[in-house]
Order: C-alpha cells, then structure tokens, then sequence
C-alpha cells in the first residue's frame, strides 16, 4: 500500500511539473499580464590599468580614457603602480 501511495505522488509531481505547472504560468499570464518596462540602462565599468615608469604617457592615458563617450558617473578608472621609479606615482597623485 506504501508503495503504491508513493508512487502516485510521484507520479503527480512529475506530471504537475511537465503539465500542471505551464499550464498555470499560461492562465496566469492571460488572466494577468504584466507589460514589459523598457528602459536605456549602461552598465558601470570599471577601467584597470597598471604602469610601470610610465611617466611619459601616463597623463596622456588618463585623460583619453576620462574623455570616453560614457557617463562620467558609470566609469571608473583604477591605475596601479608597479613599483614605478620615475615619478609615476607623483603625476597620478
């Protein structure tokens, strides 16, 4: 009798699963749709550069990446320093 019990309740789930379930979602969405909301959103980025001695073009770099074509608000530029020994650290300051 167990086994029996259990395996109509299986028998159930997987139906429901396969059957009942999409056929709920189907109703549902009839009875009450739900209008795509459009909108223009952009991701934040996140730009990483690593220099060593690079005091020669570091400024150059920056500047071209700050003048992008995104939102200033989404971009983040993050320059790393390698142990640099030319004033690299000194013109990012």
């Amino acid at each position: 009798m167990t086994v029996l019990i259990i395996f109509w309740v299986s028998a159930v789930v997987i139906a429901y699963a396969y059957l009942g379930y999409p056929a709920v979602m189907y109703v549902l969405s009839r009875v009450r749709p739900r209008p795509w909301k459009k909108a223009e959103t952009l991701p934040g980025i996140s730009i990483i550069m690593a220099v060593h001695n690079g005091a020669a073009l570091i400024g150059d770099q920056v500047q071209h990446l700050l003048s992008l074509d995104y939102p200033e608000a989404l971009l983040e530029v993050i320059v790393v320093s390698d142990g640099s020994t030319d004033g690299t650290e000194e013109i990012l300051g």
